[in-house]
């Protein structure tokens, strides 16, 4: 399946929850750096004028530069993410006046300082290079 597909898919099945929900999905890079002038200027304003933005990217600069317009524009922030052994999983949201990468600095110091149910090494541990994907396998 295309990623074209899954997108439409996702964002047909995230609007039957609320119809009044105005749910857009794209296709990207974040942060933003791909397609012509007309599709990158679209992107940007997406998030600029969202009420809540949910981040399922796992990568760093796209948590990051998400966190920042969700502060800027006062908006709620959802992060969404599994540990490598798909054992742990992680949602974490904004708050008021607290940002998501400020609720995740937080979750990281309580598993760092053993203050969950979850070790790091559980959390955070590295995968060994036999258990990584083969490239071209899929998921």
């Amino acid at each position: 399946m295309g990623y074209e597909k899954i997108r439409n898919n996702l964002a047909s099945r995230l609007q039957s929850s609320n119809p009044l929900a105005k749910i857009e999905g794209f296709v990207g890079k974040l942060p933003i750096g791909i397609g012509d002038q007309k599709t990158r200027e679209k992107l940007f304003k997406i998030p600029d004028e969202a009420y809540i933005i949910i981040d399922c990217t796992t990568d760093e600069d796209a948590f990051q530069w998400l966190n920042q317009i969700a502060k800027r524009n006062r908006a709620r922030m959802i992060s969404i993410f599994l540990n490598f052994d798909a054992s742990v999983l992680t949602l974490a949201i904004s708050g008021r006046t607290t940002s998501c990468n400020r609720v995740c600095q937080h979750l990281y110091q309580d598993v760092g300082e053993a203050r969950t149910p979850v070790t790091q090494q559980e959390y955070r541990g590295v995968p060994r290079p036999e258990d990584l994907v083969i490239l071209g396998a899929g998921c």
